[in-house]
């Protein structure tokens, strides 16, 4: 019996001594550590801080599943840092730590969004937070309470995710009589809905640059992301210049803005320049038995004309015409569109960037009792805007008429 009493009693005093000399060692500055050997985080987390809104402090809680540098510091909406509650190594382990709403100099900071971001290792995560530190607060409702008709009780908050202005050439300059748009797409970060609309300010001249001044987006909802798009347009006497504005993303229930600048060149109408080039005339049918070997045309064959009619101009043409006149029509040579006898003689090749080209086609023939002459025709191109036309005029050498057993035209 004696010798289990004094077994009981080592054991004890055993006992006592190890948990004297455990502990849970010194705290990290600025921070509460409550964590237990048995039981660490997974991984690494930053949970929203409580309360939120506040006024006076809130409590930031965190969780590191492993040791790390880590620091968490306060920004405000313009992403200016405001203050760094944390910066030191720590144990994995569940902290927090709280925050006061003073800036690094002690002063009281003003109402609005703040930001909470924390980074350990590879790992970082923001929360979002509101100081509402008087009951005048433009974060309150109009009457002073957090619960107005007038307005959401919490304010939202609209984050740019992103902005890019979209024109034809991809690459940010919108041409004569070409049309773009600004594409900017928008979240609401913030505790309640928002109205939302554009605003847009030409900080240069606006000559022959149409665009929307005012856009309503409507109301976006919390965590709801909306696009907005304002369009642009360029008229045909546009000017080669730099083009800036400023738009303004206004939230109208609290009267919030946020500003930005963004700029896109317009370029002037590229001068247009046409060339005609004469591919091939063949003789695709012999009405009389005649073979030239000097190549002139006898009476009575029927030729058909490749013309090769290019843009070597600068700019892109619209709507490309051709027309097509042959002197001594109705008399001695003969016009035809195609071999089923169409008589029209005017062609589209529709639109002709710089570079591109286009033929056109056609025929005529010559009356068996053709006297011999030069056969004169003129290919005339033009533009459907009016700002180009030009003219080339191809001359055939035909022989006079030979008597043969055929005397007519089929």
């Amino acid at each position: 019996m004696r010798t289990f009493i004094i077994l009981c009693l080592i054991l004890g005093i055993a006992s006592f001594a190890q948990a004297k000399q455990g502990g849970t060692g010194a705290k990290p500055p600025g921070s509460l550590h409550i964590q237990t050997k048995q039981l660490l985080p997974r991984n690494h987390r930053l949970y929203q801080m409580y309360p939120n809104p506040f006024s006076g402090s809130t409590t930031i809680r965190y969780e590191l599943s492993r040791q790390e540098l880590v620091t968490i510091s306060i920004y405000n909406s313009s992403g200016r840092m405001v203050r760094t509650l944390v910066w030191t190594n720590q144990e994995a382990g569940i902290y927090r730590v709280e925050w006061n709403e003073k800036n690094e100099h002690g002063w009281d900071v003003a109402d609005g969004v703040y930001f909470c971001r924390m980074i350990a290792g590879n790992f970082s995560a923001t929360k979002r937070m509101f100081v509402i530190r008087s009951d005048n607060s433009p974060f309150r409702g109009e009457t002073g309470s957090l619960h107005s008709e007038a307005k959401p009780a919490f304010p939202a908050y609209i984050r740019v995710l992103s902005k890019t202005f979209n024109e034809p050439s991809g690459n940010q300059a919108l041409d004569a009589e070409e049309a773009g748009e600004l594409v900017i797409e928008v979240r609401n970060e913030g505790l309640g809905k928002g109205k939302l609309s554009v605003r847009l300010t030409s900080l240069s001249p606006t000559e022959h640059l149409a665009f929307r001044r005012n856009t309503d987006v409507g109301e976006v909802a919390v965590d709801q992301s909306r696009t907005v798009r304002i369009p642009f347009r360029a008229d045909l006497d546009v000017a080669s210049m730099r083009r800036e504005f400023r738009v303004e993303l206004v939230e109208e229930y609290y009267e919030d803005t946020l500003p930005f600048t963004f700029s896109f060149d317009t370029k002037a109408f590229d001068p247009l320049e046409f060339r005609i080039i004469l591919k091939s005339y063949d003789d695709s049918r012999e009405i009389f038995k005649r073979n030239n070997p000097d190549g002139s045309i006898d009476a009575g064959e029927l030729i058909q004309v490749i013309a090769n009619v290019q843009n070597i101009g600068a700019g892109k043409a619209e709507e490309v015409k051709v027309t097509v006149e042959i002197e001594g029509e109705g008399g001695e040579v003969h016009y035809r569109s195609d071999l089923s006898g169409s008589e029209e003689n005017q062609f589209d090749l529709g639109t002709m960037p710089s570079g591109a080209d286009g033929d056109v086609l056609f025929y005529f023939f010559t009356n068996p009792m053709f006297s011999g002459k030069k056969v004169k025709i003129n290919l005339v191109v033009w533009e459907s805007r009016g700002r180009y036309e030009t003219s080339k005029r191809l001359s055939f050498d035909i022989g006079q008429s030979v008597p043969t057993e055929r005397s007519h035209w089929r």
